[in-house]
């Protein structure tokens, strides 16, 4: 068996270097006439500084003296999390639902409980359970590109339950805030707030790193339009129930005084 010689410590180092007592030229059978120096060996009895250590210069504590591993130091920016880099990000759903099983979660969902449509569909991603490896998100539509106010002129409750994606062709509805996003769509696209929050397994998804991504501030927008959103909801819910019968003007009415007792009224963000 083959015997190793022990690698020099550092205290070894710093007593003995051969290397400085050999002659460094004269020898042709190495390049240049240049004996090199033998491992744990170093060219003119000069030692390696140890580590954290730094010669000529003031010293400087260890970075693991703050809690840090090595080669980091106090500025060093904490990991960003999956739900942190997916939360706004726009991704599509898959062209149909053959490789998602029949009791999927996703079924659930009233959109998705004819297991045909909306796929093959823009989304945005709300959160991450990296347990279920399942990813929340809302729907995105374009209408066709018709804008929503053609697309549901006389239908303010439903024109108040989606917001426009930032569109330098369009401009936002009804007085809501517009979302920012890192790029334009395509063509002008609002977010589905009324649709609900679904849910589908990461994998699924495509487009996943290469599309548009809304801004933090624009999910934080959506968020709190949701809530606003559903407050609308509930009003015409019991209104519905007090007045079975209530008729498309009516119902309107009704909902330009929620929107403007929601929306409007900044006492209920």
């Amino acid at each position: 068996m083959c015997s190793r010689s022990p690698i020099p410590s550092f205290a070894t180092a710093m007593t003995f270097y051969p290397g400085a007592q050999t002659p460094a030229y004269g020898n042709p059978g190495y390049p240049y006439g240049q004996t090199p120096s033998p491992p744990g060996y170093y060219p003119y009895g000069q030692p390696p500084s140890p580590p954290a250590y730094y010669p000529y210069v003031q010293q400087q504590p260890a970075p693991w003296a703050y809690g840090y591993p090595y080669g980091q130091n106090q500025s060093h920016t904490p990991a960003v999390s999956i739900a942190g880099l997916l939360r706004g990000r726009i991704a599509w759903l898959p062209k149909d639902a053959t490789n998602i099983h029949p009791n999927d979660p996703l079924f659930q969902s009233p959109e998705f409980a004819s297991h045909r449509s909306p796929f093959n569909h823009p989304v945005v991603l709300l959160d991450y359970d990296p347990i279920t490896t399942r990813v929340l998100f809302r729907q995105v539509t374009s209408f066709g590109s018709q804008g929503i106010e053609e697309k549901h002129k006389d239908d303010l409750f439903t024109r108040l339950g989606y917001l426009l994606i930032r569109d330098a062709a369009r401009t936002s509805h009804d007085n809501l805030p517009d979302l920012e996003v890192s790029r334009p769509m395509c063509k002008p696209s609002y977010i589905n707030i009324r649709g609900g929050v679904c849910s589908i397994e990461l994998h699924h998804l495509r487009y996943l790193w290469q599309g548009p991504q809304l801004s933090a501030e624009a999910v934080d927008i959506m968020e709190d339009h949701d809530r606003r959103y559903d407050q609308v909801q509930e009003g015409v819910r019991q209104a519905r129930q007090s007045e079975p019968r209530m008729d498309k003007q009516q119902l309107n009415a009704l909902c330009d005084r929620l929107y403007h007792d929601t929306f409007l009224d900044d006492s209920s963000a």
